[in-house]
């Protein structure tokens, strides 16, 4: 009968060409075994969903580079982990495959070159960062509009133009490129325009041509006077316009910030990539921001405020009429006196007040705090800590997964809140008097008010009636606390009007005003 394996030959030459034979099929066999790491996959997805958010508005760009800058060493002990884990698996594995060899894991030419150019990546942008103060670059950004900057010399020339402009005259500008600044202190019932026009270009020749291309011009059509700035290859346009307080303007800025002030006529802005700072607004503000990188200040308005689209910060303080903010909003949101209603409304937050004697704010960190607001308030969100203090008028306010602390001042009106997974704190005047109902899951409620509590399994329910009774204060929540304080929340002070007259700021104040504080850009509203 025939032996299986055969026998070696007796040539030790042979042997050896045998021996080396079988290593090598031994080694293509446990390669060909092998099974690809889920880090590659992992990755892949990561990136993906990061760039989708970014391409779609939910993260800002720089905010995402900054954060990478910071952590990318997590990486490394991401994989690592993975890895670990996987190795792990593949010992198990080999330990009930009974001598067999079982098939192992690999990451492959493809991750490894992969992570090597994140590494690489995170490395130098974290240089950059320490090196320019927690930014990349001061005012570096390369794109389609200013990628001539580095292939040419820069060449400048100023242009004006100027129009008459009488009383009710709408101005509506285009600027594709380039910073606008807006005034209302014309004297001479004239418009006047200055534009520091700015090309990029290898030679005088493409420079003077390009000159040309840029040159804006002034038309009339009606009472609408229309500036029309060329869109130039490798060139930009700073616009400063001075026109009569009375008039109004519609305009559109696609990279660059905006500035406008001393105006009586309704203003209505679109910017696509820059900031917007209004100041000594008379008449109705309308603007829509379409950057999340951008940011928006208004201040000293007399008319309503309209806000729209996708942004970082918002600023608004002394506003007499109604603001309306509606958008996604990724930055810190601070408001100060308005005496008309506010609305703020985001795919997160739906938040409605009659007035703001104080301030609001709402930050990245998820907290939402105000003081002095008066109602009829109606707060729905979520993932929030809110803090309201000293509150006149009814509320409402709903939320989840984050704490809610009130404080109402006298006199007292009906109070609704509805938590989950978050404490309720809840403060009313000493000399207060109304009716209550609480109740909460697997958790305390205390109250200062003498009420006693009832138990019905694991919820605590409170309800009584304090003093004379009055209007309905309900307050639920689950998996948390609830407290009822007495305190002296002090009524809200007789409000001081806000000044209605039109005041004249130059533009070189409204240029340096400092802007408001930024944090990370990462959070959505």
């Amino acid at each position: 009968m025939a032996s299986y394996p055969p026998p070696l030959p007796n040539d030790p030459r042979t042997q050896r060409q045998i021996l080396r034979d079988q290593a090598r099929l031994q080694r293509l066999h446990l390669r060909a075994m092998r099974r690809t790491s889920v880090v590659g996959p992992l990755a892949l997805i990561a990136v993906g969903v990061l760039f989708l958010m970014v391409q779609i508005g939910r993260l800002p760009a720089a905010s995402l580079w900054l954060w990478f800058a910071r952590w990318w060493p997590l990486l490394l002990i991401l994989v690592g982990f993975v890895r670990l884990f996987e190795w792990l698996l593949d010992r198990r594995a080999q330990a009930s495959a009974n001598g067999t060899p079982a098939p192992q894991r690999t990451l492959g030419l493809g991750v490894v070159l992969l992570i090597a150019a994140l590494v690489i990546a995170g490395g130098i942008s974290s240089i950059l960062r320490n090196k320019t103060g927690h930014r990349l670059s001061p005012n570096f950004e390369i794109n389609q509009d200013n990628l001539e900057q580095f292939l040419g010399e820069k060449h400048e020339s100023t242009q004006s133009l100027m129009a008459v402009c009488p009383s009710g005259t709408e101005l509506v500008f285009d600027n594709p490129h380039g910073n606008v600044s807006v005034s209302g202190t014309s004297d001479d019932d004239q418009v006047h325009i200055t534009l520091n026009n700015q090309i990029f270009a290898r030679s005088d020749s493409e420079a003077a041509r390009k000159e040309k291309q840029i040159g804006a011009r002034l038309d009339r059509s009606g009472h609408q006077l229309r500036l029309s700035v060329p869109s130039v290859e490798g060139g930009r346009a700073d616009v400063t316009i001075s026109l009569p307080a009375t008039a109004s303007i519609t305009g559109t800025v696609n990279r660059g910030d905006v500035q406008v002030h001393s105006l009586r006529g309704p203003v209505t802005l679109t910017a696509n990539h820059g900031d917007v700072d209004l100041s000594a607004i008379t008449g109705r503000v309308t603007a829509r921001i379409n950057n999340g990188d951008s940011s928006l200040s208004a201040h000293s308005v007399t008319g309503d405020v309209t806000v729209e689209g996708r942004s970082l910060d918002l600023t608004l303080s002394d506003v007499t009429g109604s603001v309306s903010l509606n958008g996604d909003f990724f930055g810190t949101t601070h408001l100060e006196r308005t005496s008309g209603a506010v609305r703020f409304h985001t795919s997160r937050t739906d938040l409605q007040f009659a007035r703001l004697d104080g301030d609001l704010e709402i930050s990245q960190s998820a907290d939402l705090s105000a003081t002095q607001v008066v109602g009829p308030v109606i707060l729905n969100t979520r993932n929030r800590n809110i803090s309201l203090e000293r509150v006149s008028g009814p509320v409402s306010v709903t939320n989840r997964n984050g704490s809610v602390t009130l404080a109402i001042a006298q006199p007292i009106s009906p109070v609704m809140i509805e938590n989950r997974n978050g404490d309720i704190e809840l403060t009313l005047p000493t000399d207060a008097q109304f009716s209550v109902q609480a109740e909460t899951s697997n958790a305390d409620l205390e109250n200062d008010f003498g009420l006693s509590l009832t138990q019905e399994g694991d919820h605590p329910r409170l309800s009584g009636i304090i003093g004379a009774g009055g209007p309905l204060i309900q307050i639920s929540t689950s998996q948390a606390d609830i407290s009822l304080h007495k305190g002296s929340v002090a009524p809200l002070p007789p409000r001081p009007p806000i000044p209605q007259q039109l005041s004249v700021e130059p533009a070189d104040a409204a240029r340096d005003r400092p802007e408001p504080p930024r944090g990370l850009r990462h959070s959505k509203q």
